[in-house]
C-alpha cells in the first residue's frame, strides 16, 4: 500500500472520461441533415429538400404539414400546400431546420 505525504495529491492516471464503445450489432442513427433548393415556391409546387438522413422524414412548411410526394435518404420532394416560413424535417426523433421559404400564389 502506498504512502502518501502531505500536501500531495495524487490524481488517476488517465482524468478524462472513458468514450463509450460501439457494440457489433448496434447501429448508430444518421444525422438529420438538410436544405432547401429555393427559398421561394409557387403554393401547390415542389419544394425539394437535400440532405441526409431523410428516409420516412415528414415535412413541415411555416409549421404546416407538407405532403411528401417523393423521398429517399438524401432527397425529399414536398408540395408546398401551406404557408411560408420554416422549413422542418423529422425523421427517427430527430429535428431539423433545413432554412426558410417562402410560398406564393393562392
Amino acid at each position: 500500500r502506498p504512502t502518501q505525504r502531505p500536501g500531495v495529491v495524487v490524481r488517476p492516471a488517465n482524468p478524462r472520461p472513458a468514450r463509450p464503445t460501439q457494440r457489433p450489432g448496434v447501429v448508430q442513427p444518421t444525422q438529420l441533415r438538410c436544405r432547401i433548393g429555393s427559398s421561394v415556391v409557387p403554393r401547390g409546387g415542389l419544394l425539394t429538400i437535400t440532405g441526409s438522413g431523410l428516409s420516412g422524414a415528414t415535412v413541415r412548411i411555416g409549421g404546416i404539414v407538407s405532403p411528401v410526394v417523393s423521398n429517399t435518404d438524401r432527397m425529399i420532394q414536398a408540395q408546398a400546400a401551406g404557408g411560408s416560413g420554416a422549413v422542418t424535417v423529422a425523421a427517427g426523433g430527430r429535428r431539423a431546420n433545413c432554412g426558410n421559404v417562402r410560398v406564393m400564389g393562392r
